[in-house]
């Protein structure tokens, strides 16, 4: 989805409040409409990777991270097609082997299954009422977080925070939040708790580099601090929204500003491969990896479920 998020989500205000009848009602609706629907049940176990806040809280990078470990159980990622989404269908093809996609989930694992895949791994579908999941992992940012604790359109949540029930870990990207662990252990005691970081990979041939970063992500601040923290020194900065399919005058802009300062030009790799192979030439990207805490712990417990 290509938005900007409205200031009124990040705290209880005016706006919010007005908006909160809104948020009611379509939460009744959903719960009313899930009530009808056929859930499938599948042989092979499926983990579901997901989150409740709308956008950017670093859902595909985990996949990817589960995939490499878990793809000797002869694991399928599945992506739900959205048009918009065509940077992470690209970076997902570009590190799954086993990657299907489909407007319909429910179809793609059939498709999975039919090619022998035992394991399922659903890139986001917490919300999708057609399908149970063995395991449901929810994504957090420190950096967001809830916002404003309200749902859509009030606020920046897909379903309310108590639906974390569901849940069986919880991977929260960023610095350790105490207050918020013991926020998410009231509404279910037994989820397991997880931190997350990104660590860039390919950082060291670009410190010291006088840059022009730009990128078109959920968080463009964590992309921009990861820059500064490893003393590559940005110039000029230019943020778009999450999924942003950049044109040319936005390009022809970038490139202009760089040559004119002299000026290396940046961005995410999610972004690079977003960009179309013609625009490419003199953008480098920068390369990340997902570390989390206690990782051969958190893959233990999650075998316990396969």
């Amino acid at each position: 989805m290509k938005f900007n998020e409205p200031l009124f989500w990040k705290s209880k205000n005016f706006v919010s409040i007005l908006l909160l009848p809104i948020s009611i009602f379509f939460q009744i609706v959903i719960k009313i409409f899930n009530n009808f629907v056929n859930k499938k049940f599948f042989e092979q176990p499926i983990i579901c990777v997901g989150n409740i806040y709308l956008g950017g809280t670093g859902k595909t990078p985990l996949v990817i991270k589960i995939y490499d470990e878990l793809y000797k159980h002869k694991a399928a990622v599945i992506k739900k097609f959205y048009n918009s989404h065509q940077d992470e269908i690209n970076l997902t093809k570009h590190y799954v082997n086993n990657f299907f996609i489909n407007k319909s989930r429910v179809d793609a694992i059939y498709e999975a299954i039919k090619k022998k895949s035992k394991l399922i791994i659903l890139d986001d579908g917490m919300q999708d009422p057609n399908i149970n999941a063995d395991i449901n992992i929810v994504c957090f940012k420190t950096s967001k977080l809830i916002g404003n604790g309200f749902t859509l359109p009030s606020g920046p949540l897909r379903e309310p925070l108590n639906s974390v029930k569901k849940c069986n870990f919880a991977v929260i990207n960023g610095k350790k939040d105490k207050k918020f662990e013991n926020k998410l252990l009231e509404i279910h005691p037994y989820i397991k708790i997880y931190y997350s970081k990104y660590l860039p990979v390919n950082h060291k041939n670009l410190r010291g580099k006088r840059v022009l970063a730009f990128c078109g992500i959920g968080n463009s601040d964590d992309f921009y601090d990861i820059l500064e923290k490893n003393r590559i020194k940005i110039l000029k900065r230019y943020s778009f929204p999450d999924h942003y399919d950049f044109k040319d005058e936005d390009l022809k802009k970038i490139k202009f500003e760089a040559k004119k300062e002299k000026l290396m030009i940046i961005t995410t790799e999610k972004d690079y491969f977003r960009i179309k192979n013609k625009d490419k030439k003199n953008i480098k990207f920068l390369k990340i990896k997902l570390a989390i805490e206690n990782e051969k712990r958190f893959f233990e417990e999650i075998k316990k479920f396969l």
